[in-house]
């Protein structure tokens, strides 16, 4: 979860009375507020997480465990907190696919880790180059 206190407060939501049973329920409880809030990502991201020089961030639109909001939730306050680069995909699949597969999936990671890091691909001997 990136942001558990977000839906435990809003009880609007299909499954927020069902988690309060196992979770608890932070609007009505100050101490189940203040250990939800000890561990939630998003309102207890260390400061010095916008000095990270570069994130590759996914999520997939059926993710039903972290919504591609919570996300790009994060990216925002990521990049509110400093000068990160964050780059967030977001395609079709669930928690555990991707429509790009795993070899899709790690081609795009190689490519953007080699833009980042600036290594050049030499196409004659297919060795990579600093």
């Amino acid at each position: 979860f990136i942001d558990p206190l977000g839906p435990m407060l809003d009880p609007a939501l299909p499954l927020t009375v069902h988690e309060r049973d196992e979770w608890g329920d932070p609007a009505a409880d100050p101490h189940e507020d203040e250990y939800l809030r000890s561990w939630a990502p998003l309102v207890n991201m260390p400061a010095q997480i916008g000095q990270c020089p570069h994130i590759f961030l996914t999520a997939r639109l059926g993710d039903e465990r972290v919504p591609p909001l919570d996300a790009i939730a994060w990216a925002r306050e990521v990049r509110r907190r400093g000068e990160a680069t964050v780059l967030v995909q977001v395609e079709g699949g669930g928690h555990f696919d991707s429509e790009l597969g795993y070899i899709g999936q790690a081609a795009l990671e190689l490519a953007l880790l080699t833009e980042m890091l600036d290594i050049e691909w030499r196409a004659n001997d297919g060795a990579l180059a600093p």
